[in-house]
């Protein structure tokens, strides 16, 4: 087709600059301010070879190069975390240039450092007045007029190729602008390829059904490279209002997080993020017509917020998640709190807090098992749980309800079917986790089935009686059955979609799958991808990046899962984990203060896909100083 390479060239640069790293622009904008800055002041102050000056100017070279270090060497690993593409090679002028001045920056900064490392390991200044370097020169004229000169030809270049790199980035985003379609007079086939529009004129449909962690992520990227851009219309639905992460529902179930401070608006975050936030639940899907039908919803009082609809699309990800699997025990869903949603959550928490005011006020003393928590699933979320619980439990009776004993009349039983806790991850982190949950005392009973749940507690399935007021179920996951009536789409025993290594369903190629809800084939018989957080972030990404090359018409590449390890917080006693070793190829146990900083680290990730690496440092910021000017447990 004449014009066609034209049109890939385009549409490659436009994937590129799509991908470039708005904070790496901000960091080299910043250094050439700041490099531009000392670099006149020492052109004002003649160098001056021994002076104080200079000893601040190349221990400043020395911060710039480690910290650029330490930034491409996270980009490179967040890149690998998020199962992310590198840009692809482009043969455009301005590509090639913005690379080339991009780490061309990169290896003058480590040059600087290497200059300043030995500048002042020869002459032995103080550095800022926190360390004071020996000398180790002789004094010699000529080895200091060389570095004085690698001082002055590195500090030129830096200035030099940081501006060059920021005049790259200003070409970067005139050329995301569709203003380049039309200034090339692009034949009318090309600009509906490039520019992602479908048939009959309209931008392509872009749905999203599911704003957890990986449905948001992806809705959010789509909104910011496609929606901003007019290249498509994109559209999340939930039956929800709001995000919470998934990971953090045991803190609000145990009270020592308030959702309210922490839950993220759909709403809002379509406003900032160019795309259309659909409230409603999905109920079905009409292939042929390429709708997705959503039930009315209803507030409080029983009225209609909005009434049954549809919406129509061209590409469909569903991302729905998972719910809890009860495997048909009697007495779990009268009895027992599922961690489903941030609403079952905070009903727990309620539970919790009524249970200790009741046990305060009432005139007889406290029963057996009237304060007890039975928690049933020792995966992740029931054993993060009861560590928290543990706690949290603790520090709400401290809040003046002298007539509870913490020792005496609460208890935390975590029972799992299997054989250790933690069936899903390394037998060492089994052991570790289970060693500190019972120096906490919480009571750990592996090989239990639960049997019946009732209002006084769980009958196992080996006559034993477990008495407990308050049950917690997180044995287990499933689906949602609506996926079981998705006009044919082919699903597995627990409902969850069957796709393909490029994550379409098998029997849709318009229709993707990501997260808890997708059954995804692993290689060589591995069997599926594990319903976990770090899966859902890999696949929204690389969704992300197979609809831009859908809407190129160029043919999809496969998923490939990348396990990084796994983390279990217990609170503030302690965290574990293992994370996969890439240098000695294997994996690395990790446990207290480190594995904490990891595991905090897994929602500033998510944040910052969502919100922007600023706004991500700004939240942890705001939220370290507000634990620390309330109560640290929802007391309501």
């Amino acid at each position: 087709m004449p014009g066609h390479g034209v049109s890939r060239s385009v549409a490659a640069v436009r994937q590129q600059h799509a991908q470039f790293d708005p904070v790496t622009i901000w960091l080299h904008w910043s250094t050439a301010a700041l490099v531009a800055i000392l670099w006149a002041i020492g052109q004002v102050t003649g160098w001056l070879p021994h002076g104080p000056f200079r000893a601040s100017l190349w221990s400043t070279h020395v911060v710039l190069g480690l910290v650029f270090a330490l930034v491409l060497a996270g980009r490179i690993l967040w890149r690998a975390s998020a199962g992310r593409e590198l840009p692809p090679a482009d043969p455009g002028v301005l590509n090639w240039f913005a690379k080339g001045t991009h780490y061309a920056l990169y290896l003058l900064l480590i040059a600087a450092a290497g200059l300043g490392i030995a500048n002042a390991a020869y002459r032995g200044y103080d550095i800022y007045g926190l360390v004071t370097l020996p000398r180790f020169g002789s004094g010699d004229q000529e080895i200091e007029r060389a570095i004085n000169s690698g001082h002055e030809w590195t500090a030129n270049l830096i200035v030099l190729v940081a501006f060059f790199h920021a005049a790259a980035a200003l070409g970067h985003q005139y050329i995301r602008r569709d203003h380049l379609l039309e200034r090339m007079h692009l034949p009318g086939s090309v600009q509906r390829d490039a520019k992602g529009i479908a048939a009959g004129g309209l931008l392509h449909r872009i749905v999203v059904v599911g704003g957890g962690a990986g449905g948001l992520e992806l809705v959010t990227r789509l909104g910011d490279r496609l929606g901003r851009g007019g290249r498509a219309q994109v559209a999340l639905v939930d039956c929800a209002r709001t995000h919470l992460w998934k990971p953090l529902l045991h803190e609000v179930a145990a009270g020592s997080l308030d959702p309210g401070d922490n839950e993220l608006n759909y709403l809002a975050q379509a406003h900032w993020h160019s795309f259309h936030y659909r409230f409603g639940e999905m109920i079905g899907l009409d292939r042929v017509r390429q709708e997705v039908r959503l039930a009315a919803t209803f507030d409080e009082e029983g009225r209609e917020v909005t009434p049954p609809r549809v919406v129509g699309y061209d590409t469909l990800v569903i991302a729905i998640g998972s719910v809890t699997n009860d495997f048909g025990t009697p007495g779990v869903a009268e009895h027992a709190v599922p961690l489903e949603s941030t609403a079952q959550a905070a009903r727990f928490n309620r539970r919790l807090v009524n249970a200790c005011l009741r046990a305060q006020t009432q005139a007889e003393p406290v029963r057996s098992g009237q304060l007890h928590v039975a928690i049933v699933g020792a995966g992740a979320t029931g054993t993060e749980l009861a560590a928290e619980l543990h706690r949290t439990a603790r520090e709400v009776v401290a809040y003046g309800l002298d007539r509870i004993d913490p020792e005496r009349d609460i208890r935390i039983v975590l029972i799992e079917a299997a054989e250790r806790i933690l069936p899903g991850l390394p037998e060492r982190i089994s052991k570790a986790t289970l060693r500190l949950l019972e120096q906490m005392g919480v009571e750990v009973r592996t090989g239990a089935k639960v049997a019946e749940v009732t209002a006084e507690g769980l009958h196992l399935s080996d006559g034993s009686f477990v008495r407990s007021e308050l049950a917690v179920w997180a044995a287990g996951v499933k689906a949602p059955a609506v996926l079981r009536g998705l006009d044919g789409l082919q699903v597995n025993r627990i409902n969850q979609l069957v796709v393909a290594p490029t994550l379409q369903t098998t029997l849709d190629p318009d229709i993707f799958a990501i997260g808890d809800c997708a059954a995804c084939p692993r290689p060589a018989g591995q069997g599926t991808v594990p319903p976990r957080a770090q899966a859902a972030h890999q696949q929204a990404s690389h969704v992300l990046a197979q609809i831009e090359r859908r809407l190129r018409g160029v043919p999809l590449r496969p998923y490939r899962y990348r396990d990084f390890g796994s983390l279990v917080s217990l609170g503030r006693s302690s965290t574990v984990g293992n994370l996969m070793g890439f240098l000695l190829g294997r994996g690395l146990f990790v446990e207290g203060l480190f594995a904490q900083l990891m595991y905090r680290s897994l929602r500033l990730m998510h944040e910052r896909a969502l919100h922007g690496s600023m706004r991500a440092l700004l939240g942890a910021f705001v939220r370290l100083l507000s634990r620390r000017t309330g109560p640290p447990v929802k007391l309501h």
